[in-house]
């Protein structure tokens, strides 16, 4: 997955409740059109892992989730995971980035 997915799901484990394409796609700032092509890959490397309603939009299946997409998916585990993770992250997000969220995501302090 790449790093839109990522947050995708990430975002997504913060609602308990369906969440519309439209809603999802202005807290990401993409189209509606990206979304759906980011779910369905999603879906495509873990089978129903967000469930679609084309009425009440998308929500996340907790049970997947917890089966399929293990802690080692979405934290870098070794130095050089974290360095191109932090390199990405630097690179390739469209939002503001605070060391210290960095820091909190990572699961990793830094001493000053």
């Amino acid at each position: 997955m790449n790093s839109r997915q990522k947050d995708i799901v990430e975002t997504k484990l913060d609602h308990k409740s369906w969440i519309k394409g439209k809603e999802l796609a202005n807290a990401l700032g993409v189209t509606t059109r990206t979304i759906r092509s980011d779910i369905e890959k999603i879906n495509s490397l873990f089978p129903k892992m967000i469930d679609s309603s084309t009425r009440e939009g998308y929500q996340l299946n907790k049970t997947i989730y917890d089966k399929k997409y293990t802690v080692e998916e979405r934290i870098p585990q070794t130095p050089k995971e974290r360095l191109v993770y932090i390199i990405k992250s630097l690179l390739l997000k469209n939002k503001r980035l605070k060391l210290m969220d960095l820091e909190d995501e990572l699961g990793m302090s830094t001493v000053f």
